[in-house]
């Protein structure tokens, strides 16, 4: 490789959220970048790890702020599923998502009184969390795992996923009160959102890596044929082998593995991408919610149970109409 395609894959890598966890791979190549973009690389990533302790740090002293008060702290993504990774703390996290749980109910708000407590401002303008900065770590503090407002089948997924928080065994990041929810949560939420985000935004690189990465962990552990089945009910399961058929091209480097679905979802995540997440705070945001989703009509035609169309206008019923959602 040329030192512009050395430049080019670290600048990709960096784009896409792996920057540290390509560099590990670079141990399986003969040839390595010149000295200045591998030490601009290892720089990157030192900021990457420092960065994770930090908040590892800071999200642990939450955790028994809130454990004080009976009330256990379970980690969505991020901080999770970076305890699937052999190096933890190579897996880029922008921010904290958890869900809140006490006497096998949800605490969000129990949480945000005592966060309050603190001395800290706590935003609750959106209804699926609250927002707040907590030693430098923002924080989403989940009312609801997913987007469930306006959409009868979203909250029927949404009552499953908190059961499985309530009630199923849970795993510990470390020796500390951080929570891991159980595998089968994982898998699905896993799905559930990287393919809504996929819809509204796009994803990148690091969604299909984390979904290896939990794949390859558990393996053995899952029972897959439940996970499928559970896929299938709630259209998740043609964006999930979609996934799979990414994880196994990464490992195996295998294009023969890849079909028209699975190589327009590539393309998009290496395409730019208007950022939509902040997008649903107001009408204007809708707008341009809508004016992306009618742009991405295709990956609803592919990959969703909904036409676009009828995605819109359960958004439009749920901003309306169902401002306030319960289960």
């Amino acid at each position: 490789m040329t030192a512009s395609e050395w430049n080019n894959l670290m600048n990709i890598s960096q784009k896409q959220g792996v920057t540290a966890f390509a560099l590990t791979a670079l141990n399986d190549f003969v040839t390595k970048p010149e000295q200045a973009l591998l030490m601009k690389w290892i720089s990157l990533s030192l900021f990457i790890e420092k960065n994770y302790r930090r908040q590892e740090k800071a999200a642990e002293m939450l955790s028994k702020a809130f454990a004080k008060h009976g009330i256990r702290t379970l980690v969505l993504k991020g901080l999770a599923i970076s305890q699937c990774y052999p190096i933890p703390y190579h897996r880029y996290c922008g921010d904290s998502d958890i869900f809140l749980v006490k006497d096998d109910k949800s605490a969000c708000e129990e949480g945000n009184r005592i966060v309050e407590s603190l001395g800290i401002v706590v935003d609750r303008d959106y209804y699926k969390n609250s927002s707040f900065t907590f030693n430098g770590l923002h924080v989403e503090n989940h009312k609801f795992c997913t987007q469930i407002r306006g959409n009868k089948k979203a909250k029927s997924l949404e009552r499953i996923l908190e059961d499985m928080l309530f009630y199923e065994e849970t795993g510990r990041i470390s020796e500390t009160e951080l929570e891991i929810p159980s595998a089968m949560f994982n898998a699905l939420f896993l799905t559930e959102h990287a393919k809504n985000h996929f819809l509204s935004e796009g994803i990148s690189l690091r969604h299909v890596c984390d979904w290896m990465m939990f794949r390859q962990k558990n393996a053995d552990s899952l029972d897959w044929n439940a996970f499928e089945e559970t896929a299938k009910r709630f259209g998740l399961l043609g964006f999930a082998q979609s996934m799979n058929h990414l994880a196994d091209f990464i490992i195996r480097g295998d294009e023969g593995i890849l079909n028209k679905k699975d190589r327009m979802l590539l393309n998009d995540i290496f395409s730019d991408h208007i950022s939509t997440s902040s997008q649903a705070f107001s009408l204007a945001g809708r707008w341009v919610l809508i004016k992306e989703a009618l742009k991405a009509g295709w990956k609803y035609r592919m990959f969703s149970d909904v036409s676009m169309l009828k995605w819109l206008w359960q958004s439009g019923v749920g901003y309306f109409f169902d401002k306030k959602p319960k289960l």
